[in-house]
């Protein structure tokens, strides 16, 4: 599907974020501790899991081909050996399609990870 829209890639925004899920940054210093388990909610169709991918390095601009949902199910995503990533969410529409009207795409420092709601 070919969504025909540009979008314009800001900053981290917490509150700009919050439809789609949270910002997770790490605790302020050690012994901090940061909680995020209420996230982790399984259900009679789904089981927890857990696996790490790696991504190819991308330029930007960057043209997006497809989008992924989860309608069950929060992701929880946390980098591991990166100076910055690329977080781009949109709603879906009233059929369950991407809705690029509603787009955030945002560049993120590698010591923030993110979660996206069910849905997302």
């Amino acid at each position: 599907m070919t969504l025909g829209h540009q979008i314009t890639t800001g900053t981290p925004d917490a509150d700009a974020f919050r439809p789609f899920g949270d910002i997770l940054a790490p605790p302020d210093g050690p012994g901090g501790r940061r909680q995020f388990g209420h996230w982790l909610k399984p259900t009679a169709a789904l089981d927890l899991q857990c696996h790490l991918n790696t991504v190819a390095v991308s330029a930007l601009p960057l043209a997006l081909d497809r989008m992924e949902r989860h309608p069950h199910a929060a992701q929880i995503f946390l980098p591991l050996d990166v100076s910055r990533y690329l977080v781009t969410v949109m709603p879906a529409d009233a059929d369950g399609r991407p809705d690029p009207a509603g787009a955030l795409s945002m560049l993120l420092p590698g010591t923030l990870g993110v979660v996206y709601r069910p849905g997302v």
